[in-house]
């Protein structure tokens, strides 16, 4: 009996320990369960293209900093130039303002022709100054006498002077006839105003530009299309006389109308009528 109450104690002692121990926890019952494999593709590509991101984003700040100290380069080269040229004058607006080309004889000008060496320019340069003096002048019948026409191979030169500071242009009937007469004939018209100034200043400038535009506004209003005439305008120099006496200065203060391209049947009718007209 003793023993059966002894194995019995023994026995509710075991069982009571078992019931109070905690429950074992494993590792594998706690932990994460992997992703599939089509996760872990996904996220692999996701940090390949942030990876990209940042290595492109790199990229435009280096490309930025490059840019940037360009610019400040360029900014100083910009504060390193010369100070801008001076504002052009009230002869040389009017001279941009007009239709035909014009250019000062002091500065090189366009020429439509090919472009030549300096020693033929020279040449023909000489050739031409050559021209003219040796072509004695016709002078028209007037009542002034300020008024020549020199005839040359292919063309006129129209001669009209001036009064001192003087810019109207009002040649006589006849010269005037003559002169409409050889623009429509003519391929080119150059328009040359000239002034009796020994150094070339602003005043003498407009002068002789003024003379040279009022002599084109005469040809326009008369239907010469302005695309054939081309202004010149000279302050001092190109003296057709001498130029240190009074009768030498009155002939240089002048307008020269040049026409060229006159075909020789119609440059030898309008000589015929000129020299008749001198008889």
């Amino acid at each position: 009996m003793k023993r059966k109450i002894l194995g019995i104690s023994i026995a509710s002692v075991l069982i009571c320990s078992c019931a109070a121990r905690a429950p074992v926890a494993f590792e594998s019952e706690n932990a994460t369960p992997a992703p599939p494999n089509g996760q872990v593709a996904s996220l692999n590509a996701a940090l390949l293209e942030r990876q990209a991101h940042e290595q492109e984003r790199s990229t435009l700040m280096q490309k930025i900093l490059e840019l940037g100290s360009e610019l400040s380069d360029l900014k100083s080269r910009l504060q390193q130039k010369p100070a801008a040229p001076p504002a052009p004058s009230v002869a040389d607006a009017a001279a941009v303002a007009a239709p035909a080309a014009i250019t000062p004889s002091e500065s090189s000008a366009p020429s439509a022709s090919p472009a030549k060496s300096p020693a033929a320019r020279s040449v023909a340069g000489a050739a031409k100054a050559r021209s003219r003096l040796q072509t004695p002048p016709l002078t028209m019948a007037s009542r002034t006498a300020r008024e020549t026409i020199v005839i040359q191979d292919t063309g006129m030169i129209f001669r009209v002077m001036h009064g001192f500071a003087k810019t109207d242009f009002h040649p006589s009937k006849s010269l005037q006839l003559q002169l409409l007469q050889a623009a429509r004939a003519g391929k080119r018209i150059d328009i040359r105003g000239r002034t009796d100034a020994a150094n070339a200043n602003q005043i003498d400038r407009e002068i002789a530009l003024q003379r040279a535009l009022n002599a084109r506004l005469l040809l326009a209003n008369n239907g010469i299309h302005p695309r054939k005439m081309h202004i010149e305008y000279k302050a001092a120099g190109d003296h057709v006389a001498d130029n240190s006496t009074a009768e030498g200065r009155a002939r240089n203060r002048r307008v020269e109308i040049e026409t060229a391209g006159i075909t020789p049947d119609v440059l030898e009718d309008m000589a015929a009528v000129i020299r008749q007209d001198l008889q």
